[in-house]
């Protein structure tokens, strides 16, 4: 039986961690080679890209993945972790906090910043990650990284003791809502943390189009996990396409590259057989005709 091969789109729900969904996708496909793009705290929810059998070998060639995050800001509470996960530090009056608060400091936040990464984060420090210190009762000190917030849109404000903002957040890999919501309420001066957060998009993969674990373990027990993976072509859109004979594929896979009358370029391309799947990635080398195609990645 040949290996299921694509990208799954996959909504991760609050309360697992994005391993926890790969596990359960390994036992959906009953394969080992399957991984995700792009991390999301436990507590967090939405668009989780899970690369499928040799899918795996194609997450470095996806673009630059802008994120659209929705999160929920809570003003006037700070916490260890800078979401609700966390244990409170501190509470502040907060009531005066108005949505034209919010909208006066927003600006200071969209375009190239540095943020400093949460205490309680992935992010490796002396041999171990951030949050492993952390659980030792270890603070350490992170460098700040340049990330760029393209957009932040505010989508509903909702005033009391401790004032909540939604917040639509269009961002570059890296950037971290929590450490925005921190930010700020260092700012206003009252603190914050997030709250709630949902990732409605990750490059090509939107909320929209994805799956719930439970929707694909339906399309497994129908036998249709085929159809929930997206094949190359529709993630790595980005990449100019050729489709070639089984001829010509068999030529490729003997002998490592293959004749073709394309102009030569240092810009990759994909390769495509006669079943419109990806077998190559490569780029097109030759000083002058007959061309041919070297590949750097093949997916036989």
């Amino acid at each position: 039986m040949k290996e299921p091969f694509g990208f799954l789109n996959l909504i991760k729900p609050p309360g697992m961690t994005s391993h926890d969904l790969v596990d359960e996708a390994r036992k959906v496909f009953g394969i080992k080679r399957i991984g995700h793009g792009g991390t999301l705290d436990p507590g967090a929810s939405g668009v989780l890209p899970l690369a499928v059998g040799r899918a795996t070998k194609l997450f470095e060639y996806l673009q630059e993945s802008v994120k659209l995050y929705r999160g929920e800001i809570t003003f006037g509470i700070s916490t260890t972790s800078h979401d609700a996960q966390g244990d409170i530090l501190e509470k502040k009056e907060a009531s005066w906090i108005t949505k034209e608060k919010i909208e006066e400091i927003i600006p200071l936040f969209i375009g190239e910043i540095q943020q400093i990464p949460p205490q309680v984060s992935a992010i490796h420090f002396k041999g171990k990650r951030s949050y492993e210190w952390t659980r030792k009762g270890v603070k350490v000190e992170l460098e700040p990284r340049n990330v760029r917030i393209e957009n932040i849109v505010i989508k509903k404000f909702m005033e009391g003791e401790f004032p909540k903002v939604i917040l639509d957040v269009k961002s570059s890999p890296g950037m971290y809502m929590r450490a925005l919501a921190r930010d700020l309420g260092e700012k206003l001066e009252t603190g914050a943390f997030l709250s709630f957060l949902v990732r409605l998009e990750s490059g090509p993969f939107k909320i929209e189009d994805a799956y719930t674990l439970e929707e694909v373990k339906e399309k497994a027990l129908q036998e249709e996990l085929g159809t929930v993976l997206l094949k190359g072509d529709r993630v790595l859109s980005h990449i100019p396409k050729i489709s070639i004979s089984e001829q010509q594929k068999t030529l490729l896979f003997r002998a490592n590259r293959l004749p073709l009358d394309t102009e030569p370029g240092k810009n990759l391309i994909q390769l495509y057989d006669e079943e419109e799947e990806l077998i190559a990635l490569g780029t097109i080398k030759g000083e002058k005709r007959p061309y041919y195609f070297q590949p750097v990645k093949i997916f036989d």
